[in-house]
Formats: C-alpha cells, structure tokens, sequence
C-alpha cells in the first residue's frame, strides 16, 4: 500500500507563496545578506510569526525557491522517464528551459542570488541519468561508469553556464546540441560495457 501524500493546506501554500515572490523582487534591487525580514513580510502582507512558522531566516526562502525553480522541470522527468532513450531528450529540453530562463540564470550566476542553485541542478541531473543509464553489472563497472557520468555532467553544466554568460554569442539551442551529442557519444555512456576494457 503506497503512503497517503498529506497535501500541504491552502492558507499555507498561499503564505509561503507570497514570502517567496516577496524575496523575489526583493532579490532583484538588494542582496540577500541586505534584506530584512520585516521588508519582506511588508510585501507579502503578513505578519513576522507566519514568516518564522515557515522559515528560519531568509536562506530557507531562498532555498526552497532553488528546489521550486528546479522541481518545475525535473518532476515530470522523474516521474515519468524510465530508459536511456528517454533520458537523452532530456539533454534537450534542459537546454530550452535553461535558455528561456536565461535572464534569471544570468542573474542567478552574476550576483549570486540562488547559490545552490546549480549544484542543485547537477545533482538532480545526475540522480535521473544514473538511475536510469547504470546497468546492474560488477561493482568495479558500475563505479567506473558513474565517474563517467559525473565527468560529462559537470562539463555540461559549465558550458551551460559558459554559454548563458556570452561565451557563445548567437548559439542557440537547437545548434548547441548535436555538439553535446556528440560528446554524449564518444564517451560511450550508451553502452557501458565498453568500459569493461577499462577495469
């Protein structure tokens, strides 16, 4: 019998909401380490003791905006994604959701206004491709092989972050991708038995 989901109740949802947006746009003019917690529950409209029922300080919000930011794509993914085909238009579709939050990444990245954000992003990105791409073979493999994926994880992200910071003026997505395939490819994490010569 699967466990019953306690749904989280409105009125709660409706406060951590508003203390979310509030940080938000707080974000956007101030740092974090400049933002008072009586500045924010003026602009959600509530009192200090619903800010404190919810979170412990500022870094909480913004925290949970991360796992939000990052829970509108992965979700579905991990929830419906079950082999490596599946997995590699995932590449993809991170690309766009990256790029048509790009305003926001480059903020992110600038200013440092999510910190975790992409250490968030990788360690997600590499929950889903290893729960789906390891194969259940020798121990001594199966290491091997999430080094692998780990070394080709990082290196996308940090093109990602290259490329949403100008590196590449004018790539787009679509002309991104192939390269990364390309890669995908020569690294073999399609077939991880190739890395039995490797043991």
């Amino acid at each position: 019998m699967e466990p019953k989901i306690i749904k989280e109740p409105r009125n709660v949802t409706r406060s951590k909401n508003a203390i979310k947006q509030s940080v938000k746009e707080l974000l956007l003019h101030k740092d974090s380490t400049d933002i008072k917690i009586i500045e924010i529950t003026e602009a959600a409209n509530i009192n200090r003791g619903t800010f404190y029922a919810h979170y412990n300080n500022i870094f909480d919000v913004i925290s949970e905006i991360e796992d939000d930011i990052l829970n509108d794509f992965f979700q579905p993914l991990e929830e419906n994604v079950n082999t490596y085909e599946e997995v590699v238009p995932i590449l993809q579709e991170l690309l766009h959701f990256i790029y048509h939050n790009k305003h926001q990444y480059q903020q992110s990245s600038t200013r440092n206004l999510y910190p975790m954000l992409t250490q968030k992003c990788k360690a997600r990105v590499y929950r889903l491709v290893v729960n789906k791409m390891v194969t259940r073979s020798t121990p001594a493999l199966e290491t091997s092989y999430r080094i692998k994926i780990s070394y080709f994880i990082s290196g996308y992200l940090g093109l990602m972050d290259d490329w949403l910071n100008n590196q590449f003026p004018g790539v787009t997505p679509d002309a991104l991708q192939p390269l990364i395939l390309d890669f995908l490819e020569a690294l073999h994490l399609d077939t991880p038995e190739s890395f039995q010569t490797l043991l």
